[in-house]
């Protein structure tokens, strides 16, 4: 079966569409835990399968341009948190899916090249603080890959950055909220990983001692927002205090020992805060929901806006994982039992949002491991009478698809079965394109209803336009229409329900080989398709009778042929041909 990739979701209360802020933390968060549950070799929650379905979706919304589709808000940060994402996942999965790996760091190249362009330089924003972190992990997944050239070209931007955020008695200038200085720490101690250089050690170091003085409670350990107890108290800084003083720790060697501070901070979320709850105990307790409430205020109110955003989960899956010491088997003061902290608010993670969770069972991608979107195809996987089925809407051009990550589909069959939501051409206008290289170079095949009423096919060759043939047929809106391309070499058979419309010899083509596209020509009613297959031409399509009874065993060479069930059908294909490639749906 297709596997599906899932959208985080970016509030458990509800579930909400894709937001690359929320989403890339998450994301983010996810990875940091993996690589160090790894190196551990933990035996907590793999967030792997989440990982690499987060993956695919961000493939299919990144342009080779470098740009991400639906990233116009807070660019400076969300591209910095998807460039991070990017180099992360090369390294983590460099060993175990080396061709993941090789798909992010192709995506991570365009996507630094992009970043590069747009924000070499910083500026005062606290969202340049996430594009450092972006660069410099980039740089370890270009260091690692042997890119010299880019690795250090970003180092020479890494340090500029750094070097353009100054600090007063500590504090960086330009940030006011605790957390805008925490990030800030985040970036130059991943800096400190380019180029080893102490001083930004002593930068951090200095900027913690400033958060300790202007930020901290000291009786409980309470990261102030912005230094007034009449702020809420979030679970997010607690966390970030606890990571960057946990990074700080590991770089300098111990030099720089926080940790008692750190542990002080984690004790505010379980025991010490002024709502005297363990605040993920608590939550378990009375909403069935291992993670933390969102808030505490002063006055003890805890969780005073309906809201928990998967950026605040990642947040927490990364610094819990930093500090697994603490939280891996603890019991708070308020608590009958202890648990593994870490591997619960995993556990919750991977459920859905009905169930107070964030990965949605309900929005799914085409796999990118065997799509790829030309354009920005509005294409998702949903069920229609409880079966997976692709819907694509249209946008009344040829050019915007899905098309086959393979590309050197020559002599083939091709088999799918297609619904047109609403019998209306131009409407819904199911399209099925064929050795695709491309826009100059293809064949498409359309089916068009009301009051059209036929099944259209056309080749383009160098730009320019063959064939134009027509057949008249009339389709019924809601009903599943099986269709068939058998090609080898210039010769072409074209097959709706089983019926041959044309059995063409299209002489003296060149297009001979390439990739299938899926797509909806109409603009009105989605087109869906289901039971996608691709095999080997054969000029004779096995076939199966009925004949006299023979004992048994029976004496048939099992190598001869064999059967591949795809969905509730039976397809026969002959061994010494390509086994049936199921593309999903």
């Amino acid at each position: 079966m297709l596997v599906l990739p899932r959208a985080i979701g970016s509030d458990w209360s509800g579930y909400t569409s894709h937001d690359w802020k929320y989403s890339m933390i998450m994301q983010e968060g996810a990875l940091y835990y993996s690589i160090r549950r790894a190196d551990s070799s933990w035996t907590t929650e793999s967030l792997d399968n989440e990982i690499e379905s987060e993956f695919d979706y961000m493939h299919s919304q990144t342009n080779t341009n470098g740009t991400v589709n639906g990233m116009a808000a807070e660019p400076q940060y969300c591209y910095g948190v998807v460039l991070s994402n990017l180099a992360l996942g090369y390294l983590y999965f460099k060993d175990s899916n080396p061709t993941l790996a090789a798909r992010c760091y192709t995506d991570m190249g365009y996507v630094y090249t992009y970043v590069r362009s747009q924000w070499q330089t910083p500026g005062t924003s606290p969202d340049y603080s996430i594009t450092l972190q972006g660069f410099a992990n980039a740089w370890k997944a270009f260091n690692d890959y042997g890119n010299t050239t880019l690795a250090d070209e970003d180092s020479a931007i890494i340090v500029n950055y750094v070097s353009t955020f100054t600090q007063s008695s500590g504090g960086w200038t330009g940030q006011s909220g605790v957390q805008d200085h925490l990030k800030r720490n985040f970036g130059v101690l991943l800096s400190y990983d380019v180029t080893g250089d102490t001083t930004y050690l002593i930068k951090v170091k200095d900027n913690i001692d400033w958060i300790l003085v202007n930020r901290w409670v000291a009786g409980n350990g309470g990261l102030t927002w912005y230094g007034s107890t009449s702020d809420p108290f979030y679970e997010c800084h607690q966390i970030w205090f606890m990571t960057a003083v946990r990074m700080l720790y590991e770089r300098s060697g111990g030099m720089y020992d926080y940790l008692t501070e750190s542990e002080m901070a984690w004790h505010f979320i379980t025991d010490n805060n002024y709502a005297n709850v363990d605040m993920y105990v608590h939550n378990l307790v009375n909403h069935s929901a291992f993670f933390s409430y969102r808030q505490v205020t002063s006055a003890g109110a805890l969780q005073t806006d309906n809201f928990k955003g998967s950026y605040e989960m990642g947040t927490a899956i990364w610094g819990l994982s930093l500090n697994y010491e603490w939280v891996s088997n603890y019991q708070s003061s308020h608590s009958g039992q202890a648990y593994n902290y870490l591997d619960e608010v995993v556990k919750q993670v991977k459920k859905t949002p009905a169930n107070k969770g964030y990965f949605s069972e309900g929005t799914f991608y085409a796999s990118s491991t065997l799509w790829n979107r030309v354009g920005s195809p509005n294409a998702q996987v949903i069920q229609d009478a409880g079966n997976y089925v692709l819907s694509m809407l249209g946008t009344r051009s040829h050019d915007i698809l899905l098309t086959t990550v393979g590309s050197s589909f020559d002599d083939f069959v091709f088999e799918t079965k297609l619904k047109l939501t609403a019998d209306a051409n131009n409407d819904c206008s199911p399209e099925v394109q064929f050795r695709y290289a491309n826009a100059s170079n293809r064949y498409l095949t359309i089916f068009r209803g009301e009051t059209q009423n036929d099944f259209f096919w056309r080749r383009y060759q160098g730009g320019s336009t063959f064939i134009n043939l027509a057949y008249a047929f009339n389709y019924t809106a809601n009903q599943y229409y099986n269709f068939k391309i058998a090609a080898g070499g210039s010769n072409i058979a074209l097959y709706l329900d089983d019926y041959l419309l044309t059995n063409y010899n299209d002489a003296g083509t060149g297009i001979l080989s390439g990739s299938i596209g899926l797509l909806n020509y109409g603009d009105g009613h989605a087109a869906y398709f289901d039971d996608v297959r691709i095999r080997s031409y054969a000029s004779t399509e096995p076939a199966a009778s009925v004949g006299s009874e023979i004992p048994n065993p029976l004496p048939v060479e099992l190598s001869s042929f064999s059967a591949s069930i795809v969905g509730s059908m039976v397809q026969l294909s002959w061994r010494t041909e390509t086994e049936v490639n199921n593309y999903g749906f």
